[in-house]
């Protein structure tokens, strides 16, 4: 497969992504890889440690913290004092 390198689509078409499940994901994974997961039906990238869901809503703010819950990982933001903002991204 080639390598590319700045693309741009111009094309309303579509991208396709790999798929598979939890158990097929590249056995080394590099920063930015994206795929969808079909055990989860979502989206998903590694961001250097962790294979993360593209989600449709995203927390502004407060202090962020990667857990982990049935082997996946979950972003939870804590707010302790002001205003805090979610919006669908």
């Amino acid at each position: 497969m080639a390598t590319l390198k700045n693309v741009t689509i111009d094309d309303n078409g579509f991208l396709t992504l790999p798929i598979g499940n939890t158990a097929q994901r590249p056995s080394s994974p590099q920063l930015g890889m994206m795929r969808y997961n079909n055990d989860i039906d979502s989206l998903e990238f590694y961001d250097g440690q962790y294979w993360l869901r593209i989600s449709s809503l995203t927390g502004i703010g407060g202090t962020k913290t990667l857990v982990e819950e049935g082997g996946e990982p979950f972003a939870v933001h804590s707010f302790t004092s002001g205003s805090s903002t979610f919006a669908l991204g």
